[in-house]
């Protein structure tokens, strides 16, 4: 490289490095995490597959990190109280009851509200949830 190009190549970079013009596009910046508060979470479920079929959930949810656990209890179904189990990953969020519900949701940006959908087993009904921290 000759000693001009160099010298027009480190003028350009010290004009435009202070104005952040020089990579700024290939960093993004890292991923916002809501916070999910341990407490009680109200919500509704409804089911896709038979209509009208629809309850409340109301549950007490202990948050460690990135582990859920604690109990829920669902209207609308003959199940009583049940244990939570999960797993959150920023905004991803993962539990299973100890009676086979599968939900799978997505967190709000402030983590007061989780959205999503659930499958039941070992007979696969689905349907959808929103719980709100209260």
């Amino acid at each position: 490289m000759t000693t001009s190009v160099r010298s027009i190549r480190l003028i350009a970079l010290a004009v435009l490095l202070p104005l952040g013009l020089v990579a700024a596009a290939s960093c993004a910046p890292p991923p916002t995490c809501p916070v999910i508060k341990s407490g009680t979470w109200s919500g509704t479920w409804a089911s896709t597959d038979f209509a009208g079929l629809s309850g409340d959930i109301t549950a007490n949810l202990i948050v460690t990190g990135s582990s859920l656990s604690g109990n829920a209890t669902l209207t609308g179904i003959a199940s009583g109280p049940v244990t939570v189990t999960g797993a959150i990953d920023c905004k991803s969020v993962s539990v299973t009851t100890s009676d086979g519900l599968s939900l799978t949701g997505t967190a709000s940006a402030h983590g007061t509200s989780i959205t999503g959908t659930y499958v039941t087993s070992p007979v696969p009904y689905h349907g959808t949830f929103k719980i709100r921290a209260n």
